[in-house]
């Protein structure tokens, strides 16, 4: 565990990557029981995609904004619950150092 928080931490300093932690204290999110990605692209004629990991298996979502819509609203609601990126990385340290 203690590499993969280094590697969260090392990623966390690329400049085009943020890691957002929702600590235990705003309680469980249900609708989420896996992970989620949004892929955003520059250019305006590439559309978001998502990705979706859950127990069974993962999908890709693309194809059309009406179908990514609903990823995007549970992706920015989460987003609203989460510490903030500084508290982020502090939380991952934390953990880090408890675990050493």
């Amino acid at each position: 565990m203690a590499s993969q928080l280094r590697k969260l931490l090392s990623v966390a300093d690329l400049g085009n990557v943020e890691i957002r932690v929702i600590p235990f204290r705003n309680g469980e999110r249900l609708g989420l029981w896996g992970s989620l990605m949004i892929l955003e692209f520059a250019a305006p004629e590439d559309e978001e995609i998502a990705f979706v990991e859950y127990q069974m298996g993962d999908s890709i979502i693309d194809g059309g904004a009406h179908l990514v819509a609903p990823y995007l609203k549970k992706f920015w609601s989460l987003e609203t619950i989460s510490a903030s990126v500084e508290e982020s990385v502090a939380l991952v340290e934390d953990s880090l150092r408890k675990l050493s």
